[in-house]
């Protein structure tokens, strides 16, 4: 079987709206991921800001954090598996009402700073690599 030119040059212009497409499903997933880490970021800060003294409140906003980081990992998982395994400990976390030791948060290399530095790192260089 033998291709002309004029023939692969179709071929190669018919693959460009899909290349395109998948670049901005790609960005958009990253975009999404970054305010999904946003938002568990923020609302973490909150709560380490305003304490909560009564316990149900606690136990409330502590299970909003869960769902908040477990939503992050879930939009990250796409892009780098590691930092899905990070997001889903720091939902552990906090599903399990912060009961973890200082040693096992450092271990698990979940430190709020960390995360959200590693996450923004991952997910602003797929938007670029995106928008190429």
């Amino acid at each position: 079987m033998t291709f002309s030119w004029e023939s692969l040059f179709d071929l190669v212009l018919a693959a460009i709206p899909i290349i395109e497409s998948r670049k901005d499903k790609d960005h958009e997933r990253a975009t999404a991921a970054l305010a999904a880490l946003g938002d568990a970021y923020f609302a973490t800060s909150k709560y380490y800001d305003s304490p909560i003294t009564d316990t149900n409140r606690k136990r409330e906003a502590q299970l909003d954090l869960a769902q908040k980081w477990d939503n992050a990992a879930n939009l990250v998982r796409p892009f780098d598996t590691n930092l899905w395994s990070r997001f889903n400990l720091k939902s552990r976390f906090w599903y399990e009402g912060e009961a973890w030791t200082e040693e096992q948060i450092k271990s698990a290399n979940i430190g709020l700073d960390a995360v959200r530095k590693d996450g923004r790192l991952l997910l602003i260089s797929k938007q670029h690599a995106a928008n190429k």
